[in-house]
Formats: C-alpha cells, sequence, structure tokens
C-alpha cells in the first residue's frame, strides 16, 4: 500500500512537506510550523506535485480528513505518503 499511517514520535526531524487538509480558519487557530495548507474542501492532487527527496506528511485534526486527501494523492501520483496518525492532536499532545 501507498498509504501508511506515522505517528508523531516516528516522524524524521528533516525532509518532510507536512500538509494540512483542514481550513483556513482551523489553521489560523493552530498549525504544525511549516506546514503547507491544502484545505480538503478545495484538495486537488494535480496542484500538489512530488518532490523529489521530500515526504509527504498529511493531517487533519484527527487524521480522518488527511486520510482521504492521501488516498487521492497517492492514487493520483502512485507515491507513497503517509498519514498522520491521531492529527494535530497528537502532535500537540506529544509536543507539549
Amino acid at each position: 500500500m501507498l498509504i501508511s499511517t506515522i505517528t508523531p514520535q516516528e516522524l524524521p526531524q528533516n525532509d518532510l512537506l507536512i500538509i494540512d487538509v483542514r481550513e483556513k480558519e482551523e489553521y489560523k487557530e493552530d498549525h504544525i510550523p511549516h506546514s503547507l495548507l491544502c484545505p480538503l474542501s478545495t484538495f486537488n492532487p494535480e496542484n500538489l506535485e512530488p518532490i523529489e527527496g521530500k515526504t509527504f506528511v498529511f493531517h487533519c485534526k484527527s487524521g480522518k480528513r488527511s486520510q482521504h486527501a492521501a488516498e487521492l494523492w497517492s492514487a493520483y501520483w502512485g507515491k507513497k505518503c503517509y498519514n498522520l496518525e491521531g492529527g494535530i492532536l497528537a502532535w500537540n499532545k506529544h509536543h507539549s
């Protein structure tokens, strides 16, 4: 399978592109530093080309929306990507 789950503890330190698929208002309230906002409501995998050497990690609040976005992206590009297990809730818990 081209999509795997990854926990905040398992994330490598470098070579990540973290894609936040929540809406703008959610992103403004709280987001993972240096994450790229691509709301699921307007998500088009064609507009998010793979980048050589970058690991794509999709996330949302808890992991459901990002799983859907990861499936769309992976099916379109035929590339491996990750869904952040537990979303930003898990990220915040790990980084508090």
